[in-house]
């Protein structure tokens, strides 16, 4: 593998998988559309049922930014609506409105809906005739589909536009100008790892700023108030597999609400902490829901600037931690990758004909190894960077986390569908891990650094591999290989990698042979390729006085 073409392999792999990852995600996002039209259209025919509206509130999730005396606020809005209704004599809650959530999150929108929907009055429900805890207040509508269905489209075609950009062959050029396909790669690798970077950054700002509301929230001033409503939450979720079959799993979160006073008037709040973290199997979110019952006095701190900003738990980060790795795997593995993209050439024995990468390229005149120092009866100085822990890591753990969508996630939720979606991540995020420690292995064994110092002057050649070096006498090394493999035919329609193969200078030292160089280059350069790099070995096997063989 060149780790000089542009795009390289490795390159071209990892912006792969960060592809694959994005279009798995509006995939997933296009069949939660379809199936809320096709829940929708169903709705329709459903039977109903006379039903009372028993929660109806607006959930505001805030930020603030900037110093206290200068700041600005951003919220999200979302209607919190609850209903009860009685089927068959056995009642019935639910808090759908529509088959898929609107998300629009503007405020006079979620008025306009509280309004629609008040405390106390009376509904219609249609519920689902096989299963009435399926159940909607609009029946027939799509709700927000058409957003989900949008964003899904987006990151869907994307993903598959530029995997085509990337991997789609390229002929060679014999111009000597700049390469159109090389200036095009950069922009589209560069546009791609942008946009990662950006998902990656609102995450990031995101936990950021719960961090620092958490230490501020330790200066707030306190109140006591009382619990109002301590309960578990769940929400059904149902899917269906390859044979119509329905699947059913829950999810479970701690809903707590508590109310205090501040200068005589009444407020509410839901938040335990900065970022919520009452989210997970039904356990946990009792655990939360046990620790805070109805009517029990608490402790509230609030925002002096803003008493609506409130927490019982002031200064615990909790979700924050979370939104951290997500946002350090969206950025730190794109970084590396425009590292490696962008990174200054390394000095190349080129032959000073072939102007562009591309040609030296084609005829193996661009080497692994940089070429630190090359004075032959002096000193020889070769290195062949190594990828950082950031790009191991982070590879793998991209890589680990696809393909943990068809070894963890795919089984589970053929075999453990009713246990929830909780105890399904545990045994997606499980396999995703293991296949990630075993892919940062394989990656950093396959991309170890190595370095060649041939000193004349001390009469020494040091070898160094990954993290271990040895040192031998000059007159250890007995023989230079040049391997230069032979073409093999292809078809037409084969890729310019299957096009490619691999050539290698090796040093004998010893009972061990080391790589010295390795280029990539096409096949049909074979002929110059093998007398450039014979006549390179013949000059250097003289400098050294060893002997000197090709296979």
């Amino acid at each position: 593998m060149n780790q000089t073409s542009m795009p390289s392999l490795l390159v071209r792999v990892g912006m792969s998988v960060l592809l694959l990852l994005m279009g798995v995600g509006g995939g997933a996002m296009i069949a939660k559309a379809v199936r809320g039209v096709s829940e929708a259209r169903e709705s329709g025919s459903w039977p109903t049922v006379a039903g009372k509206i028993v929660r109806s509130e607006m959930e505001v999730d805030s930020s603030r930014t900037g110093t206290r005396e200068n700041s600005s606020d951003s919220a999200a809005y979302t209607p919190k609506i609850e209903y009860e209704f009685a089927v068959n004599g056995a009642t019935q809650r639910g808090s759908r409105i529509a088959a898929v959530q609107d998300m629009n999150a503007n405020r006079e929108h979620v008025l306009k809906v509280l309004n629609k929907y008040p405390l106390d009055r009376a509904v219609t429900v249609s519920y689902k005739p096989d299963d009435p805890s399926v159940c909607v207040l609009e029946p027939g509508s799509w709700g927000g589909v058409g957003v989900v269905f949008g964003l899904g489209s987006v990151f869907t075609l994307f993903s598959l536009g530029l995997l085509i950009v990337l991997w789609k062959p390229r002929t060679a050029s014999s111009n000597t100008g700049t390469m159109p396909s090389e200036g095009k790669a950069k922009f589209w690798a560069t546009a791609l790892l942008l946009v990662f970077i950006g998902i990656g950054c609102v995450p990031l700002w995101l936990s950021i700023q719960g961090v620092l509301e958490a230490r501020s929230s330790l200066s707030w001033p306190k109140v006591e108030g009382s619990i109002t409503r301590s309960g578990v939450s769940m929400t059904t979720n149902r899917s269906r597999d390859d044979h119509n079959r329905e699947r059913i799993s829950h999810s479970y979160s701690a809903s707590i609400e508590y109310e205090f006073q501040v200068e005589g008037k009444t407020l509410r709040g839901s938040r335990v902490t900065v970022v919520s973290d009452q989210v997970g199997d039904e356990a946990y979110a009792r655990t939360i829901s046990e620790k805070y019952p109805v009517g029990a006095k608490v402790s509230v701190s609030y925002n002096p600037a803003d008493p609506d900003e409130c927490v019982l738990e002031p200064g615990r980060w909790a979700g924050s931690g979370l939104l951290f790795v997500f946002a350090g795997g969206f950025i730190l593995l794109p970084l590396g990758f425009l590292r490696l993209i962008w990174q200054p050439n390394a000095i190349q024995r080129a032959d000073p004909h072939f102007k562009t990468r591309e040609q030296r390229q084609r005829f193996g005149l661009e080497f692994r190894e940089r070429f630190l120092e090359w004075q032959p009866g002096n000193v020889i100085h070769l290195h062949r960077d190594h990828l950082g822990f950031v790009t191991v890591l982070g590879g793998a753990l991209i890589a680990g986390l696809i393909a943990g969508l068809l070894f963890g996630l795919a089984p589970a939720l053929w075999l453990f569908s009713g246990r929830g979606p909780v105890f399904i991540g545990q045994i997606y995020a499980g396999v995703s891990l293991v296949l990630a420690i075993v892919g940062s292995i394989w990656l950093g064994l396959d991309s170890r650094r190595r370095d060649t110092l041939i000193d004349w002057n001390r009469g020494t050649v040091r070898v160094q591999v990954g993290w271990f070096a040895r040192e031998y006498p000059l007159d250890a090394l007995h023989e230079l290989t040049l391997h230069v493999p032979k073409p093999i035919r292809v078809s037409n329609d084969a890729g310019e990698a299957e096009k490619k193969t691999t050539a290698r200078l090796f040093l004998q030292l010893g009972r061990k042979r080391y790589v010295m160089l390795e280029t990539e280059f096409h096949q049909d350069a074979h002929q110059h390729t093998q007398r450039a790099l014979a006549n390179v070995t013949e000059q250097l096997a003289n400098d050294l006085k060893v002997s000197w063989s090709q296979s």
